[in-house]
């Protein structure tokens, strides 16, 4: 069910008293910046494979933020390409620092098999020497 279905069903269904307010948003332009440095090579070159062109300003900001060794925290609507802001510095990093190591920690393990695949699928074609795995409960010790 899309979004507009959800709200729709909501609206019209036995959780219409439940509802205190209802908005619907437009949709604004995206909001692009270019990096200085850029990425090497091989990370835009996965992105461009991705259908990634540019990043929106807020993926630009972190990987600054990221490049100068600061915190980073990321709020964004679903689907705005919050998992490149800590991807891309990862990645870089890994191409840069020989034997360099990235570990990304999940709260769940449904997230954490949804990013691995994620990871998996932007990765593929790309960066043969990265191997990519999770580690759980389940992991075959």
């Amino acid at each position: 069910m899309d979004a507009q279905s959800f709200v729709e069903y909501l609206t019209h269904s036995r959780c219409r008293d439940r509802l205190v307010h209802v908005a619907r948003l437009p949709a604004h332009p995206p909001h692009y910046a270019e990096l200085a440095p850029p990425l090497p090579a091989p990370i835009r070159e996965i992105l461009q494979r991705q259908g990634v062109g540019r990043l929106y300003i807020h993926q630009a900001e972190a990987m600054r933020a990221a490049r100068a060794g600061q915190d980073v925290v990321i709020s964004t609507g679903t689907a705005s390409g919050k998992s490149l802001c800590y991807i891309l510095p990862a990645l870089e990093a890994l191409l840069r620092v020989p034997g360099a190591r990235a570990l990304f920690i999940y709260p769940t393990k449904a997230l954490a098999q949804d990013q691995l695949r994620a990871l998996r699928e932007l990765l593929k074609g790309g960066l043969p020497r990265l191997t990519v795995a999770t580690y759980d409960g389940d992991t075959d010790p």
